[in-house]
């Protein structure tokens, strides 16, 4: 019977790395905060949902700090919106890997038109040692300062490399 194979199967039976538990993870949402025009400004990320090994520093810096011992290969998402972009106005939101922005994660949204809100979303697999921290910045350049928010940042290791 298939309860009798079960019991005779041993740990070598097994794939290794299967079934890995993806911690570190964490996930975080903020309300509103205004951005300046046309500068590069770290988004808050204040209210955590989920911090499985307190990595994520939801009043302070507002980031993740890869933990002693969990170097690898990390999934990262951030999404937010902005209000009131005028015609040609534009809304980027960028992945910083300990300060520097990372080019490769940039995600953009256009106004076409005024008095829209734009939404910026992005994702991006990193390779990230211990000490690592990630952020979430935001470009917006609408000719004013705009209030950002409603959005989320949040990752998870996917594996030791």
């Amino acid at each position: 019977s298939a309860s009798a194979a079960l019991k005779k199967m041993t740990k070598a039976n097994f794939v290794s790395g299967v079934g890995e538990t993806n911690k570190p993870a964490f996930l975080a949402t903020m309300s509103a905060q205004t951005v300046s025009d046309n500068t590069y400004t770290k988004l808050e990320f204040g209210t955590e949902v989920v911090d499985t090994n307190s990595a994520y520093d939801h009043s302070t810096n507002y980031r993740f700090t890869v933990p002693s011992g969990e170097g690898g290969l990390y999934y990262f998402t951030a999404q937010m919106q902005c209000g009131g972009m005028v015609t040609n106005s534009r809304l980027q939101m960028v992945f910083a890997k300990n300060g520097t922005r990372d080019s490769a994660t940039f995600s953009r949204d256009y106004a076409p038109t005024n008095s829209l809100t734009l939404y910026v979303v992005s994702s991006s697999l990193l390779n990230l040692s211990a000490g690592d921290y990630i952020e979430v910045q935001t470009l917006q350049a609408s000719g004013s300062s705009q209030s950002a928010g409603y959005g989320q940042f949040g990752g998870f290791k996917i594996c030791s490399v």
